[in-house]
């Protein structure tokens, strides 16, 4: 039986703490032409869930007028969680299950309820996306270069 070997397009991308510990691997499909599309859009969303975990939040005082500040405060933070949990979600589902579970590992491990807001969910992409975009180039050079395309 003949047989065939084709690259996967799955890079890889070392996600490291302050000391130099690596705290996961990052896997990058450079093969998923819409890659870079999902992580923009992903970027956009946080740079909106304020605006409109605040939309949300306003909606909710209208309703519920009797709460207090401190209720108030509760339904606001219950409503950042669910706008986080999606955002979370969206970039498990580029990079991995576990994703941003294992980039934070040291404070899950501190923490179990840990939650990361959208500033350091944006941090990590805004570090992420240089490398990502490089990875893209590499495997696009590599490609012109293999099939001889100028």
């Amino acid at each position: 039986m003949r047989s065939i070997e084709l690259d996967s397009g799955i890079k890889e991308i070392e996600v490291k703490n302050k000391r130099g510990v690596v705290q996961t691997i990052i896997r990058v499909d450079v093969n998923d032409v819409d890659g870079m599309k999902k992580i923009a859009s992903v970027i956009t969303d946080l740079r909106n869930l304020s605006v409109e975990c605040q939309a949300e939040v306003e909606h909710k005082k209208q309703e519920c007028r009797e709460m207090d500040k401190y209720q108030m405060a509760v339904v606001a933070s219950e409503l950042r969680i669910k706008y986080l949990n999606k955002v979370i979600g969206r970039i498990d589902g580029i990079f991995g299950a576990g994703t941003v579970k294992n980039v934070f590992a040291e404070n899950y491990r501190k923490n179990p309820d840990y939650m990361p807001d959208e500033f350091a969910l944006m941090d990590l992409l805004d570090k992420l996306l240089p490398e990502v975009a490089k990875l893209y180039e590499e495997i696009f050079a590599e490609n012109r270069k293999k099939y001889n395309i100028t």
